[in-house]
């Protein structure tokens, strides 16, 4: 069986209020979830990143059981196999896998490409002083030295401390593509009042 979501129109104030409230409850959540005692760590302690961990995957399911409790006026059930009833998750979700995907996608490629631009240079001016000061640089070639610079990144990132890997790289971004992106735009989008003019 397959549930897929009929959208519910709310009022522009109830969605405002809805998308406050789940945005409060993300924030308030690490504080209500984590002790006491684990809140006075570092952040780069490793009890502290699962407390935090646990927090934000207790508020991504409370947003994805009342999503569908405030927003769904009916489900509509069809029989099916797996695969169609993990596409109807996406769906209610808002996530979507065709050619307009790409965009937003190509967006964000977009956007972080002024950054990585930025470091490579910092890099290259790094990589030339080498050549400039009569020192031996420590790669044959800017590539390798860039590439040895990559390597070393994913070594610290995922090696050495494998929880700060795990919350800066998959739990963040999944929880804030849940959280705001598929609770928080759809009630916005199916709004009765128009949010242009």
């Amino acid at each position: 069986m397959v549930a897929v979501c009929k959208h519910r129109s709310k009022t522009l104030l109830e969605c405002t209020v809805y998308a406050f409230i789940l945005a409060c409850g993300f924030i308030l959540n690490l504080y209500i979830c984590v002790p006491k005692t684990v809140r006075k760590l570092p952040r780069s302690d490793t009890r502290q990143i699962k407390w935090r961990i646990f927090s934000v995957i207790v508020t991504v399911l409370c947003s994805l059981l009342t999503y569908p409790l405030l927003f769904c006026e009916e489900t509509v059930v069809h029989s099916g196999n797996i695969k169609n009833v993990s596409e109807a998750v996406w769906k209610i979700l808002g996530f979507r896998f065709d050619i307009s995907s790409l965009a937003p996608l190509c967006h964000t490629a977009l956007l972080y490409f002024g950054p990585t631009m930025a470091t490579l240079l910092q890099h290259r001016q790094q990589y030339s002083r080498y050549l400039h000061d009569d020192r031996p640089p420590p790669f044959p070639t800017f590539y390798r030295y860039i590439l040895s610079r990559l390597e070393h990144m994913i070594k610290v990132t995922l090696y050495e401390n494998p929880w700060t890997a795990a919350r800066n790289l998959l739990i963040a971004p999944l929880a804030e593509e849940v959280v705001f992106r598929a609770c928080i735009i759809p009630p916005f989008l199916n709004c009765d009042e128009q949010l242009s003019p």
